[in-house]
């Protein structure tokens, strides 16, 4: 094993790489107590010592603050790890280790966000969101439609999308209730960019007494 790059990246940490990839950080005290140089020969042993010793507690510290502070999803902590010198085995084992510890939970953090969101943005800019955030689609759809089943209360007839979109267009048009032609179609498309379909948007616009006719309905979404 031999390591190919000891680089700076803060005043006081180095990230070291062996055999060309990212392999621990170690402080300027560190490198010298473990006798890390550029281009040096390092055994399996030391490199398994610094990593159970050093890497391990930091990156485990150094993630739970970051939980602490905000909750993340398991590919933004991914994102997060690698851009910070992380190799890909102390990633694995970090969100192992997490995952066990129930500090980190996908499921839990997309319900929370829908949860959060819900009844206030249509569905699709929810999943826009979280989709970023590396949470697949199987998964969003299972916890949405659990969350749309214990917010509607028995005998409701709004569902939280229609309200997200009576919402929205409040929003947008305040308590006008005239609107020329120009003006609903830009309306329109600005509902159509926040993710809701036509059958909701007009129902939006009947909700706030704004009449619309055929006529002025665009054609698609």
């Amino acid at each position: 094993m031999r390591i190919t790059a000891v680089e700076r990246l803060t005043h006081r940490l180095n990230g070291v790489s062996v055999d060309g990839e990212p392999a621990f950080v170690l402080s300027d005290r560190e490198l010298v107590r473990y006798g890390i140089a550029q281009d040096s020969d390092i055994t399996p042993e030391l490199y398994e010592k610094i990593i159970s010793e050093t890497e391990v507690p930091r990156v485990r510290i150094k993630v739970l603050n970051l939980l602490a502070s905000m909750d993340r999803t398991e590919a933004e902590l991914r994102r997060y790890l690698r851009k910070n010198h992380t190799s890909e085995r102390i990633i694995d084992d970090t969100v192992q280790y997490l995952k066990s510890a129930h500090y980190l939970d996908d499921d839990r953090y997309t319900d929370s966000f829908i949860r959060s969101r819900i009844g206030s943005m249509s569905r699709r800019e929810i999943w826009n969101r979280l989709a970023q955030k590396g949470i697949g689609k199987d998964s969003f759809d299972r916890i949405y439609e659990e969350c749309c089943d214990d917010i509607i209360r028995p005998g409701e007839s709004q569902s939280p999308e229609r309200k997200a979109a009576v919402k929205a267009l409040g929003k947008k048009i305040g308590t006008r209730t005239t609107l020329d032609p120009r003006e609903k179609m830009k309306v329109f498309a600005y509902m159509f960019r926040k993710g809701f379909g036509r059958s909701d948007i007009l129902a939006a616009f009947d909700c706030l007494g704004v009449s619309i006719g055929p006529e002025e309905v665009p054609e698609t979404d």
